[in-house]
């Protein structure tokens, strides 16, 4: 379908028949948004569907719009998996998502099943979409800590594991049962 200088409104998940690393990568955000603005897309809308809803509730994503999105900068200084022809994105609930396809003669749930089996499917809907998006940028530093065990075995001593992880995998912000900060250790879905 034709995107030059157009909103692409699109679902969470890749092909299923696609083998799991390379589903993982498609079902990102970051890949969805590169192939729109490759297709000149101006804008993104990712659309609830009951499987997203499932992987990471409409108010969570709502709760998490308060913490700073962080991007690293390359050799060049530009900001990691940003698409400045992308002018606008927006996330839908799941009422929205429907009143979305109001008219367009397909109801969201053709477009899950579609999605769900695999099917592209695309159409262009009978709506136009205003977004106004604010940044406020900022350069910030972040420390690491770093730490090497060295293993006993002398055939493997030059091999390494790299484990990561962060306290606050979710965000901080507001207390519950006193405590600030959203302890996790999945990466968000989205």
């Amino acid at each position: 379908m034709e995107a030059k200088g157009k909103v692409v409104a699109y679902v969470f998940g890749a092909p299923p028949q696609f083998e799991p690393t390379m589903r993982a990568h498609y079902s990102a955000h970051e890949a969805k948004a590169a192939n729109a603005a490759a297709h000149g897309a101006v804008g993104t809308i990712l659309l609830d569907s009951p499987f997203f809803e499932q992987l990471y509730p409409f108010k969570d994503q709502v709760r998490d719009l308060a913490f700073p999105d962080m991007r690293w900068l390359d050799a060049r200084g530009q900001p990691n998996d940003y698409f400045p022809e992308l002018r606008g994105a927006a996330i839908l609930n799941m009422e929205t998502t429907a009143r979305l396809f109001q008219g367009s003669g397909k109801s969201p749930e053709e477009i899950y099943a579609a999605a769900k089996e695999g099917k592209p499917s695309s159409l262009a809907l009978p709506v136009t979409a205003k977004i106004k998006i604010v940044s406020k940028l900022q350069s910030i530093r972040s420390p690491n800590v770093v730490a090497r065990l060295q293993g006993s075995d002398p055939k493997l001593r030059d091999e390494y594991v790299v484990y990561t992880a962060h306290l606050d995998h979710l965000g901080i912000g507001e207390p519950v049962n006193g405590d600030k900060i959203y302890n996790g250790a999945l990466l968000n879905p989205a």
